[in-house]
C-alpha cells in the first residue's frame, strides 16, 4: 500500500507586481569583491533622422562594485550599428563610456537596435539600446 499526501494550504503572501519603465537591465547586481556596471541611461532615442545620417551616442557608466570591471565584448545585431568601448579595466568607482553608432544608410522606418554588453559582472550581460525614426530625404 502506498500513501501519498499533499499539503493544500494556500500561501497568502503578497504577490503584487511592480511596473518597470524599461525591460532592459541597465546594471549588474554586484557584490563586495565583484565589479558592478551601472549606466546613467541604457536607452537613447535619436528621434526623427534622415536616411544616410550616421549618429553616435555615448553611454556613460560607473563601476559601483568592489573589483575591476572588464568589458569583454559588445554584440550588435546588424552591421548598421558599431560599438566602441574601453579595452582597459575600469577600477572600482571608475567611469567609462561605450559609444554606439547607427549608420542609417539604406534604413527606413522605426529602428530599435539593442547591444549586448558582455562583462565580468553578475549577470555577465547588460543591455543598451538606440532608437530612431528614419525617413527618406
Amino acid at each position: 500500500m502506498i500513501i501519498i499526501a499533499c499539503n493544500n494550504q494556500s500561501d497568502n503572501s503578497d504577490t503584487s507586481t511592480t511596473t518597470v519603465k524599461s525591460n532592459l537591465r541597465k546594471e549588474s547586481l554586484g557584490r563586495d569583491g565583484i565589479p558592478k556596471i551601472r549606466f546613467e541611461r541604457n536607452e537613447h532615442d535619436f528621434g526623427e533622422i534622415v536616411t544616410g545620417e550616421e549618429l553616435t551616442y555615448a553611454f556613460k557608466f560607473t563601476n559601483n562594485g568592489g573589483a575591476d570591471l572588464i568589458i569583454r565584448d559588445i554584440k550588435v545585431a546588424c552591421g548598421c550599428t558599431v560599438s566602441e568601448f574601453p579595452k582597459e579595466p575600469i577600477k572600482p568607482d571608475g567611469k567609462g563610456v561605450i559609444k554606439l553608432t547607427l549608420n542609417s544608410r539604406g534604413l527606413n522606418g522605426y529602428q530599435n537596435k539593442t547591444a549586448v554588453v558582455e562583462t565580468n559582472t553578475l549577470p555577465n550581460k547588460v543591455f543598451i539600446r538606440i532608437k530612431a525614426m528614419v525617413k527618406k530625404s
